[in-house]
This record gives C-alpha cells, structure tokens and sequence, in this order.
C-alpha cells in the first residue's frame, strides 16, 4: 500500500465520523430551534385560560412521548453502528499487513 493512499477502512471511519458529527449538530440546531419556541409559548401564553393550560399539558405530552421514542431509536441506531465498526476492526486486524 502507497502511504498517499488512505486505507479504506480509515476512510470509512472518517466518513462515519463526518456523518455522526453532521448529525449532532443538527440535533443541536433542532434543540435550540425547540427551545425558543417554547420560550416563546411561554411568553405569549395566558396562565389564567384553562384551554391554553390544556393545551400546554397536550403538547408536554405529545413531545415527551416523541422525545422518548427518538431516543429508543437512536440507542439501537448506536448499537448497531457500534457492532458494524467493531466488524470493520475485526476484518482490519486479520488483513495480512502488506
């Protein structure tokens, strides 16, 4: 192998880094985005209307069923992609060195 040629199994790794760091960041966007909203909700919200209490109750509801169910999915999305990197180390290691 001609060291100015990346080993795949590094570009792999590198490309799936990219990708994580892509995805955490627009996780963050999305979480910040969420929070001026509720913010703003708040603001705006009359405390002393029972229908906007309902409302805010509903919405807490329907977010948290969300945000727990996102979360299931991505710890197997994790643990999915963990077993495949742990794969792709495997296979390095046992590639005869060249």
């Amino acid at each position: 192998m001609t060291p100015d040629r990346p080993n795949p199994v590094h570009t792999a790794l590198a490309a799936a880094d990219r990708r994580d760091r892509m995805s955490r960041y627009a996780l963050y966007a999305a979480a910040l985005l969420e929070m001026v909203l509720l913010a703003t909700a708040l603001l705006v919200m009359d405390f002393d209307d029972d229908t906007h209490l309902l409302i805010l109750i509903i919405g807490i509801l329907v977010y948290s069923t969300l945000a727990l169910g996102l979360a299931a999915i991505a710890s197997r999305a994790a643990a999915a992609d963990a077993r495949l990197l742990h794969a792709i180390q495997m296979l390095d290691e046992r590639r005869p060195a060249a």
